[in-house]
C-alpha cells in the first residue's frame, strides 16, 4: 500500500508529493530516471460518510475531469480519498485485505465481527492504547493532543468526546486530574466522567530533565540578573556559572551559556483505554487509587512509589 499525499492541481494533471502524478489521460505516473506508467484495473472513490467505496470513471479534482484508464490485465486498485485530497495505491493482497475493507473501503463486515471483545479496542490489532501528548494546545473547551508525526487528539471537555486518528465517529471519555506536587503530594479533583466511556484523559505532572541551552543577548543588552531572570534561573546559578557579578553587563548579539535547569515537574496529558487505566502501573503511579485492602503506600514521590502488600 502507498499513500500519495498532498495533491494539487497544475494544469491538466494532479500532483502529487514524491514525483507522481495523474495526467490528463488518466495515466498515473512516477517522474525520474526510473520513472514509468503504473498500471492499474480498477479506481475507486470513498468520502468521510462512512459508505462503502464506489468505482469510478473519471476523477474530478478542483474543477478538472481526468477520465480513468483501466488496464483490465493490471491487479492494483488505486482508491481516491476525495476530503484528503489524497490517492491510495493498493495491492490485490492489500485490496482484500480485513484491514483495507475497514478502515479503507468501508467495506467491513460488521456481523462477522461481532464478537464483543472485538470491538474492546480502537485498534484491535494494538491494543491496549496509550498515548503521551509531547505537547498540548487548547481552543475553547477543546484539548488537542500533540504527538511528533503529526499523530493529534482532540478532546471536547465539555461534551466528553475525543476525536482520534482511524476512528470516524468522536469517541466518549472521563477525564481526570491527578497532580503530583514536588513534595510528592498528589492533588486529586473530582474526576469528569462519561458512562460507559472506555478512553481516559489523564492531567498530571511528571519530573523532564530541562537541559542547557545557548542564549543570544537581545538588541540593549542585559545584566547578568536579567539573564538570569529571563530564563527562569537561580541568581546564582549564572554567577556560578559565569564568574560574573550579577551587575555585569552583557552587550547585544553576545552569547552565553545556560546551565542546565536539571529535573522540574511538568504538567503532562495521557490518554489511554480502559485496560491500561485499570492497569496496576497507572492506578499505582499517576492514581495512586490502588485497592487498600491489597497494597499500602509506603513512601511517594514524583519519581516512583513504594507499595507494601497487605496480602
Amino acid at each position: 500500500m502507498l499513500i500519495l499525499k498532498n495533491g494539487r492541481r497544475e494544469g491538466n494533471s494532479i500532483i502529487f508529493d514524491g514525483g507522481y502524478r495523474i495526467d490528463r489521460r488518466g495515466n498515473l505516473r512516477i517522474d525520474g530516471a526510473k520513472g514509468g506508467i503504473i498500471r492499474y484495473g480498477q479506481i475507486l472513490s470513498v468520502q468521510d460518510d462512512g459508505q462503502p467505496a464506489s468505482q469510478i470513471n473519471s476523477l474530478e479534482f478542483d474543477g478538472l475531469t481526468i477520465p480513468s484508464n483501466i488496464d483490465s490485465s493490471a491487479a492494483r486498485r488505486i482508491l481516491f480519498v476525495q476530503q484528503k485530497k489524497e490517492v491510495v495505491i493498493l495491492s490485490p493482497e492489500t485490496f482484500r485485505s480485513t484491514f483495507a475493507k475497514r478502515f479503507l473501503l468501508d467495506r467491513f463486515d460488521s456481523k462477522a465481527y461481532n464478537h464483543p471483545l472485538f470491538e474492546k479496542g480502537a485498534f484491535p490489532r494494538t491494543q491496549p492504547y496509550m498515548a503521551q501528548a509531547d505537547w498540548v494546545t487548547q481552543s475553547g473547551k477543546t484539548l488537542s493532543l500533540n504527538m511528533r508525526g503529526g499523530y493529534r487528539i482532540d478532546a471536547d471537555l465539555s461534551k466528553n468526546l475525543a476525536r482520534i486518528p482511524g476512528i470516524k465517529e468522536p469517541v466518549p471519555f472521563s477525564f481526570h486530574r491527578s497532580v503530583t506536587q514536588a513534595d510528592g503530594k498528589i492533588v486529586k479533583l473530582p474526576s469528569q466522567t462519561s458512562p460507559n466511556s472506555r478512553f481516559h484523559l489523564i492531567q498530571t505532572s511528571i519530573p523532564v530533565f530541562v537541559g542547557g541551552r545557548t542564549y543570544k543577548i537581545p538588541e540593549g543588552g542585559k545584566s547578568l540578573l536579567e539573564v538570569a531572570q529571563a530564563n527562569g534561573l537561580p541568581l546564582h546559578h549564572l554567577i556560578s556559572s559565569t564568574g560574573k557579578e550579577k551587575s555585569y553587563q552583557f552587550t547585544a548579539g553576545e552569547k552565553l551559556e545556560i546551565p542546565a535547569k536539571g529535573y522540574e515537574l511538568r504538567p503532562s496529558f495521557f490518554f489511554l483505554d480502559n485496560e491500561v487505566f485499570n492497569s496496576v502501573l497507572i492506578q499505582g503511579f499517576l492514581m495512586e487509587n490502588l485497592d487498600t485492602n491489597f497494597f499500602e503506600l509506603i513512601y511517594s514521590s514524583p519519581w516512583g512509589k513504594v507499595y507494601k502488600f497487605l496480602r
